[in-house]
C-alpha cells in the first residue's frame, strides 16, 4: 500500500537524487523551519516552507506550497507596474523592488554557502516570485522571492 502525505493539489514536488542526499536536504529543511542553527545563524525568509518529505517506490521527494510564479514564466515588466497594472512605478520604487528581489536571492545563496551546500539545481523554476501582503505600517503589497528547495540538485517533478 502506498502511503502519501496529504498535499494540496498544486503543491510543488521535488525529487531528490538519492536517499542520502534526501536525508541531508531534510535535515537542512528542518533547520530552516527552526529558523536556522547556532553555528550559522538565522535562515533567511527566502526559502519556501517544507510541507512534507516522503519516499515513493524508491524515489525520495520534498513537497512545498505553490508560492507565486516561476521566475522563468513571469513577465518581469509587470513587477514594476503600479496596482492599476498599467502605470510604471516611480524609478526609486522600481529600484527598491529590484534590490529586494536580488537581496532575497543572495541571502538564500549566502546561507546555503555557509551551510556548505551547493546550489546546482537553482533555476528559473525553483526561484519563485510572489506578492507579499502588507505588514505593520506598510500600505501596499510588495514583491518577494522564494526558493523552492535548496537548489542542491533536485528538480521540480
Amino acid at each position: 500500500q502506498i502511503n502519501l502525505p496529504n498535499l494540496p493539489p498544486d503543491a510543488l514536488v521535488i525529487s531528490s537524487p538519492g536517499e542520502s542526499t534526501w536525508m541531508l536536504e531534510k535535515k537542512e529543511f528542518d533547520s530552516i523551519a527552526a529558523g536556522g542553527n547556532e553555528e550559522i545563524g538565522l535562515a533567511p525568509q527566502s526559502f519556501a516552507p517544507l510541507l512534507a518529505s516522503f519516499e515513493l517506490q524508491g524515489t525520495y521527494y520534498h513537497a512545498f506550497p505553490n508560492i507565486g510564479g516561476a521566475l522563468e514564466s513571469l513577465d518581469m515588466s509587470t513587477l514594476l507596474l503600479k496596482d492599476d497594472g498599467e502605470s510604471p512605478l516611480p524609478v526609486p520604487v522600481a529600484d527598491a523592488v529590484r534590490l529586494t528581489l536580488i537581496r532575497d536571492l543572495l541571502d538564500a545563496v549566502h546561507w546555503l554557502h555557509l551551510q556548505g551546500l551547493p546550489h546546482m539545481g537553482l533555476s528559473g523554476s525553483s526561484v519563485r516570485l510572489y506578492k507579499k501582503s502588507p505588514e505593520g505600517k506598510q500600505r501596499r503589497a510588495f514583491w518577494r522571492l522564494a526558493l523552492v528547495g535548496l537548489g542542491a540538485g533536485p528538480q521540480i517533478a
